[in-house]
């Protein structure tokens, strides 16, 4: 009997009634250039016709994989493609975006220049779902090299995108990753990655936009409330109990934790005025609670950003989050992304 060939890449697409965008995201990846891979679908319990359209494609594309579960959100959708993943790298794509013709072939060539990359990360393009246009690229900040992170500190993985869906990363790793009983509503994917970035020895990087992320106008970024924001406490309080018994370098989580929580959650919670500064507050009594040394982090420090620009801009926020100016500037950051009609890059 002729061995089954073993893919070199795993691409994890999870679906909850995305049949709308189901088959051009699928048809994305079956333009890939590279040839050895295999599409794990997960539908998460799709109340429209998604599984009936992953079944057909399972049925005439070889290389899908279709797993249904009851609805449990992305995370759970999420480790149950990594159950059955068989590649050595793996990747992850929400059902409603879409990816270059050459980004895993790309970014799988980076993987294999050295014995010890955990993870690579891509640029990518943010585009308007109504109207299909680019409205911004993101760019990973580091050109095309690979970072060794032992070298230059732990820190410098603060200024990574924690989202899924622009990196590969060895199925390995992702193995390692904490369980959740229960996921937030955002910043899953913050948690996930959170929880294995100390394993990482050496990540690659490229500046290409390789991955299009179609900017939903009822996403979950768009609609965080008081409530999100709480699951995602849980969820960090779940997240430290897990670090604190494998990992010793407390100052990244507490870094980690202070950007995204912190920082990105206050700029994208969805209500204005004295709403937005009571989360605030609040927030900086559960940093104060939870990471009481949070203030003089090592990672912020001015000798530590002189030796690593790209941390001068997270040095800023976390001294400015400090005070009570945070509030206001952040109703004037989305001021001017609203009268502009621009994705501004904090």
């Amino acid at each position: 009997m002729e061995k089954k060939k073993i893919p070199k890449v795993s691409i994890v697409v999870t679906v909850y009634n995305g049949a709308d965008t189901l088959n051009k995201c699928l048809d994305s990846l079956y333009a890939q250039t590279l040839e050895d891979y295999e599409i794990i679908c997960v539908d998460d319990g799709s109340t429209d016709n998604s599984l009936a359209l992953l079944q057909k494609e399972a049925f005439t594309h070889p290389k899908v994989k279709v797993i249904h579960q009851d609805n449990q959100g992305v995370w759970f959708a999420r480790k149950a493609g990594i159950r059955v993943a068989a590649a050595k790298w793996i990747g992850f794509v929400d059902c409603d975006d879409t990816v270059e013709k050459t980004m895993y072939e790309e970014m799988l060539l980076l993987a294999e220049q050295a014995e010890d990359i955990d993870m690579v990360v891509c640029g990518f393009q943010k585009v308007n779902a109504q109207t299909d246009e680019t409205f911004a690229r993101q760019m990973t900040g580091f050109g095309t090299q690979i970072q060794d992170i032992a070298a230059c500190g732990r820190g410098i993985l603060a200024v990574i995108n924690p989202s899924m869906w622009n990196k590969i990363f060895r199925l390995d790793g992702v193995k390692k990753a904490i369980e959740l009983t229960k996921a937030p509503r955002v910043m899953e994917d913050f948690i996930f990655i959170t929880s294995i970035l100390p394993l990482f020895e050496k990540v690659a990087f490229t500046q290409q936009a390789l991955y299009k992320y179609y900017d939903q106008k009822h996403s979950a970024t768009k609609t965080i409330g008081y409530q999100d924001v709480k699951e995602a406490e849980e969820a960090v309080v779940c997240l430290k109990s897990f670090w604190i018994t494998r990992y010793q370098d407390d100052a990244l989580l507490e870094l980690l934790v202070l950007l995204h929580l912190g920082i990105a959650l206050s700029i994208n919670f969805n209500q204005k005025g004295e709403q937005n500064r009571s989360v605030w507050r609040e927030t900086i009594c559960f940093m104060d609670l939870q990471f009481p040394k949070w203030r003089q982090n090592r990672y912020l420090k001015i000798h530590y950003c002189i030796q690593h620009k790209m941390m001068w801009k997270l040095y800023l926020a976390g001294r400015m989050f400090q005070t009570p100016v945070f509030p206001i500037a952040v109703r004037v950051y989305h001021f001017f992304s609203e009268k502009l009609n621009v994705d501004i890059k904090w």
